[in-house]
């Protein structure tokens, strides 16, 4: 018994030791866990002082104290945060946050640093400054290689880029395939965020301004702005005065945001229900939605049913296909396919979008109805056509796998692409226009940049615009003029490819005044000849005026003035230039015909029509000037001039 008994001791002080370092064990877990906590804080204040959130006044030097606080930290539960600490450092000093200056170099140690831990964003960062030159010489293979690593994370710029790169072959063998692989990654995500946002397919996206169409900076509520502020004021007018449609408008504004409005569920349901209160169908509809989802106001599913069916009766689209909708899901309601397919017939028959995909879902799946791929894609179609996001996902999907039409990857791959280019962060290119109304001309750039190298196409003729057009604004940017038309060039190329016609015409003149590029009198033809094909006006003129003379092209006065002549249909302005091209032509005409080699041996010499054209030409002119001053100019009378008096 005793030797039992002192066999046991040590078993028991054993367990104890080991129960010792399990509770020390679990402390220094637990106080590891509390630093990682209080690092993740400090790191969450940072971006609240960078952005101004969370009742934080903004202030960008003490977030950069606050990152740099967790940069110098050693310990490991800081490191857990380093990377996001100098991706926000990165994004500070490349874009200049809020009179922080642009630093390239900078921001590219800091986003080095942060990728080096295998941020995603970071290696999608540090992609974009080796394709454009960033404080770094450009160099292709680098940044391809920084963006396979952000793909491999999943970030959604660098798959996007990847994908444009694939569509176009730009340095890497173009591959539609693969293009449309990357496009419907990130377009499923773009769908994915629709849906869980509850409000339709249909966003209200201001116009992206393309700044060679905007008005100078000193005007600026000239243009975008003035026709918001018009709109919202044409609403709120009629609204005031008891519109129920006018209230509507205004509540789906405020319920999405739109037209410079700001999202405001309140101020939505309050119009909606002004509606409402005058017994008005869509009013019905929509604040039975807003119940429905518990939009400002508690989630009240069967107030919800019971309004979505007065509104239905009145014939309201919104209120037949979200009743449709219930009855598709069993929400409130007992499932039957029957009953959404019917609601769902109602609101598509008037052309309503979301009434459209849904029934196009119930075509696809053959839910409660015999499948039927040519339907569902006709209703996708419709859909799409009225910038439904969802329903242009579906008939995408339906394009690439061949369903209910011939399989073409060209097409899936443009309506992924149209998917892709309406996600949320895209919003940054309508906040590049006010940063460059507001004279932040370089962070402007860089935002137009950034979506440019994914492709974004109205961001690649905004780019090319500064580049071009106002490379003096450009304070931070490189010095190098010859880089700045290199680049320009770059961008008027990738908008050429998809279809511009204004950056055809640039990419034409770039050639033809070896601009950014060698002279290449022929290539300029070329782009001439696309822009024209697609109606641009001066584009056409300068293929009579390279025709008339033999620069690029065959010397043919006839084709000449074809193309004078077709330049002044598609733009009536050109008249004057047109008109003295025309007598230019006419007179060059005569003058290489017999008469100039008559003149020619008469008096010994070649006669240079173009100088005297211009001669005769400057000579009628100040005839008509002369005639007009004869005509129009009366004298002041003299003052106080002595009256001639009538003799006696």
């Amino acid at each position: 018994m005793e030797e039992n008994a002192r066999d046991s001791v040590p078993q028991s002080e054993n367990y104890e030791e080991k129960q010792g370092e399990t509770q020390e064990s679990f402390t220094k877990e637990s106080t590891s866990i509390d630093k990682r906590e209080q690092f993740e804080k400090l790191l969450d204040l940072g971006l609240d002082y960078r952005f101004g959130e969370n009742g934080t006044a903004q202030d960008i030097h003490k977030s950069i104290e606050i990152f740099n606080e967790i940069l110098q930290s050693s310990e490991k539960e800081a490191k857990r945060v380093h990377q996001f600490a100098a991706l926000s450092l990165g994004q500070i000093y490349e874009l200049g946050e809020v009179e922080s200056p642009i630093d390239f170099e900078k921001a590219m140690k800091y986003y080095n640093y942060s990728a080096a831990f295998g941020n995603a964003e970071a290696h999608q960062s540090l992609a974009f400054f080796y394709s454009t030159g960033k404080s770094v010489p450009v160099n292709e293979p680098l940044a391809l290689l920084h963006q396979a690593f952000a793909v491999q994370g999943g970030d959604r710029v660098a798959e996007t880029t990847l994908g444009y790169k694939y569509l176009f072959g730009h340095r890497v063998p173009k591959s539609c395939e693969k293009a449309v692989i990357h496009y419907e990654e990130v377009a499923a995500q773009v769908v994915e965020e629709v849906r869980d946002a509850k409000m339709g397919g249909i966003s209200f996206q201001s116009e992206i301004t393309r700044l060679s169409e905007a008005v100078e900076p000193t005007a600026r509520n000239e243009k975008t702005i003035k026709e918001d502020d018009e709109v919202i004021k044409y609403y709120e007018y009629h609204a005031a005065a008891g519109d129920p449609a006018a209230q509507v408008m205004l509540g789906t504004l405020y319920m999405k945001g739109g037209y410079g409005l700001p999202q405001d569920l309140k101020t939505a349901f309050e119009y909606f229900q002004l509606a409402a209160d005058q017994d008005h169908p869509a009013g019905l509809g929509h604040v039975a939605f807003m119940h429905a989802h518990g939009f400002h106001v508690p989630k009240d599913v069967p107030k919800a049913i019971e309004l979505y069916r007065l509104a239905t009766e009145k014939g309201n689209p919104l209120a037949q296909t979200n009743l449709g909708f219930m009855y598709m899901t069993g929400n409130g309601v007992p499932m039957s396919f029957t009953e959404a397919f019917k609601y769902f017939k109602l609101a598509a028959d008037q052309g309503y979008s979301e009434g459209q995909l849904n029934l196009g879902i119930l075509y696809y799946n053959g839910d409660g109805i015999k499948q039927d791929y040519t339907k569902a894609l006709k209703n996708f179609g419709l859909s799409a056509q009225q910038g439904n996001i969802v329903a242009t996902y579906y008939y995408a999907q339906m394009h690439q796998n061949g369903f209910g039409t011939t399989s073409s990857c060209s097409t899936a791959v443009t309506l992924y692409k149209q998917v892709v280019e309406r996600g949320s962060w895209f919003t940054e290119v309508e906040a590049a226009f006010d940063l460059y109304m507001d004279g932040y001309t370089d962070a402007a750039l860089i935002l137009y940049e950034q979506a440019a190298e994914q492709g974004h196409e109205i961001s690649q003729t905004n780019a090319a615009f500064i580049l071009d057009k106002e490379p003096e604004r450009l304070k931070y940017y490189t010095k190098d003029k010859e880089l700045k038309r290199q680049m320009a060039f770059h961008y008027y190329r990738n908008s050429a490819e998809q279809k511009n016609p204004k950056s055809m015409l640039r990419m034409g003149d770039f050639h033809y005044y070896g601009i950014g590029t060698q002279v290449n009198f022929e290539m300029a033809a070329l782009y001439y000849q696309s822009s024209s094909e697609l109606r641009n006006a001066q584009a056409t003129f300068n293929l009579g005026y390279m025709h008339q003379f033999g620069i690029g092209l065959p010397r043919d006065l006839h084709l000449a003035k074809r193309y004078y002549d077709l330049s002044q249909s598609y733009d009536p302005d050109a008249f004057l230039a047109v008109w003295l091209s025309l007598a230019r032509l006419g007179a060059q005409y005569i003058w290489e015909g017999d008469l100039n080699t008559t003149l020619q041996h008469v008096i010994g010499f070649q006669i240079e029509w173009d100088t005297v054209a211009l001669v005769l030409l400057g000579i009628l002119l100040s005839i008509l000037l002369f005639l007009r001053n004869v005509i129009y100019y009366q004298p002041e009378p003299v003052a106080n001039a002595p009256q001639n008096q009538p003799e006696e």
